[in-house]
């Protein structure tokens, strides 16, 4: 449960679009302060002197790079905690904001209630995918079917238990009871975890253990 006001900054080049999202989420609960940006350059300026605690980026503005946006944001202030939102579930970008850092993926036309879901996880550090977008992640990532047999070995039975619960989208805590560890040991091997897999995120974690077929995603 999410118990502070969560401040956003949505950036969307359409200012009909952006303005409305603004609007329906500020009658949702937990919303904070919304800003607005119109592009990667008031973005990231918003960003630096605002902080705020969720970004609500669109990955493919009318006249620039949503990606590089994602990558400017992450270059400037390691710690975001970024939404994308792609104006179809077969955007090529989800597996490079993935790769970047950002936790959630919700299309731009999905429910606000969606949205909402998505901004409440993020905040938490949890992934959060719509499900249009979910299966178009799996679809990409398991086209390759590398030999598993040739990462498996570099992770301990443990930490392969824990790859998988959090591709099952548990948190820590739940993780901790699950396998009946403390906290700090889960958060610990998690650490271990991004560090073995380059990963830079919980994201990053799913992405990697989907494609090395480490867990296998069922729709």
């Amino acid at each position: 449960m999410v118990k502070h006001k969560i401040n956003i900054l949505i950036s969307d080049g359409q200012s009909v679009y952006r303005t409305g999202l603004k609007h329906v989420l500020e009658q949702k609960p937990n919303m904070g302060t919304i800003t607005e940006a119109r592009n990667e350059i008031e973005m990231i300026s918003l960003a630096r002197t605002d902080l705020p605690d969720v970004v609500v980026i669109s990955i493919n503005f009318p006249q620039s790079d949503g990606i590089a946006a994602i990558k400017e944001l992450f270059a400037a202030l390691p710690e975001s905690r970024v939404v994308a939102l792609a104006s179809s579930p077969r955007d090529e970008g989800i597996r490079q904001m993935v790769e970047l850092g950002a936790l959630g993926h919700v299309t731009k036309f999905a429910d606000v209630d969606e949205i909402h879901e998505a901004i409440k996880a993020v905040y938490k550090r949890e992934p959060y995918f719509c499900a249009e977008s979910a299966d178009r992640f799996y679809e990409m990532i398991t086209r390759k079917n590398p030999d598993p047999s040739t990462v498996k070995h570099q992770f301990s039975t443990r930490e392969l238990d824990i790859i998988r619960l959090i591709c099952k989208e548990l948190t820590s805590k739940e993780i901790s009871e699950e396998l009946h560890l403390s906290k700090r040991t889960v958060e610990g091997h998690r650490t271990r975890i991004m560090n073995k897999t380059g990963a830079k995120g919980i994201a990053g974690i799913i992405l990697y253990a989907v494609e090395h077929n480490i867990y296998q995603h069922s729709k």
